[in-house]
């Protein structure tokens, strides 16, 4: 995590593309909440 935080702090912006709806976010090994908080829309 810190690691993406260092790159978007250091970058002009972080372009996440997920193919998953929000429903399926955090189920099986998916982590988009956690990362989530790392980006903005």
């Amino acid at each position: 995590m810190r690691h993406l935080e260092r790159i978007r702090d250091r970058a002009k912006g972080i372009i996440w593309l997920n193919p998953e709806t929000r429903p399926f976010w955090d189920t099986g090994d998916s982590v988009m909440g956690e990362r989530g908080a790392s980006v903005t829309a």
